[in-house]
């Protein structure tokens, strides 16, 4: 059986394709993240009021444990997986699936969960 660990910081629902919850995935204390770079290059007035824009370049993934276990998903950002594209962790990696044809809401249209997972090509 693959063990799924959540290296977000959120608890993660799963349902099934009828809308029943079938998993819930606590977080698991550690968060992948990308480490980013911001500068403020121009300004864009609204308002009145004169309102930054920053350029953001993305560095390094901290938070990974130090190598990836065999039977192991790690359940990330789209941005932590975007950046481990093409390395020995792409294998392990998923994304939640948040495409409106795959999440689930409440009735205030707050997201509850997912019904799957992504891999990003």
């Amino acid at each position: 059986m693959t063990k799924i660990v959540n290296l977000t910081p959120h608890h993660l629902n799963v349902f099934d394709s009828e809308g029943n919850l079938i998993a819930s995935i606590p977080p698991s204390g550690t968060v992948a993240r990308v480490d980013t770079i911001k500068r403020v290059k121009e300004y864009v007035e609204v308002e009145g009021h004169k309102v930054p824009i920053s350029y953001v370049t993305y560095t390094q993934v901290q938070g990974l444990p130090p190598y990836p276990e065999d039977d192991t998903l790690y359940v990330v950002s789209n941005i932590v997986y975007s950046r481990l594209k093409g390395t020995k962790w792409e294998k392990y990696l998923i994304v939640p699936d948040t495409n409106p044809d795959s999440v689930v809401r409440d009735d205030a249209g707050r997201i509850k969960g997912v019904k799957g997972f992504l891999r990003i090509d």
